[in-house]
């Protein structure tokens, strides 16, 4: 795992979105949940590296957009995606089979209608301070990346955060 195949998930990313944007278009899109926007590839990285993805079996990132975040999970286990918005789940296909990633599922749908009690990492870049996520994850053990500063979970044991050169990454350990 090292920064070249990093700037290859993104260089893809890239080529992908702007085929499917436009050139000109800025990377964000309005979903039926809310907000979409891009991830510093980078910092996700970094992010995982910090976390020590690689001790986990399954990852899941909830709302996983164009992919990319899951893409570079994949880097370090078994990586998954759930989308909402069918045209973000068809850019996570496109990126799945532009970098032929075999450890990578993707999801069209809504989280909350899913298991997520096969996966042991869950990531999340909430684009609000609330969000319903407690109902999906009872009874659930494991650990939660929270990407930004919006959402601030209350009961849950925090075990570390962390800001890279853009966002900040915090750890909830729950269970």
């Amino acid at each position: 795992m090292d920064s070249v195949e990093v700037k290859r998930i993104e260089e893809v990313c890239q080529r992908l979105l702007s085929d499917f944007c436009g050139k000109e278009a800025l990377p964000y899109k309005k979903t039926k949940k809310g907000l979409w926007a891009t991830s510093v590839t980078k910092d996700v990285y970094l992010a995982f590296r910090w976390a020590s993805l690689e001790k986990y079996r399954q990852f899941v990132d909830l709302g996983s957009g164009d992919g990319r975040v899951v893409a570079i999970a994949s880097l370090f286990t078994m990586a998954a995606g759930i989308e909402i918005d069918p045209e973000l789940h068809w850019l996570s296909l496109q990126l799945k089979d532009a970098l032929e990633l075999d450890n990578v599922a993707f999801y069209l749908g809504d989280f909350q209608d899913f298991n997520l009690h096969q996966f042991d990492f869950i990531y999340m870049y909430p684009d609000r301070a609330r969000i319903n996520i407690e109902s999906a994850i009872a009874g659930w053990r494991g650990v939660v990346m929270i990407a930004g500063h919006h959402f601030q979970p209350s009961g849950w044991q925090k075990i570390g955060e962390k800001k890279f050169s853009v966002e900040k990454f915090s750890l909830y350990s729950i269970g």
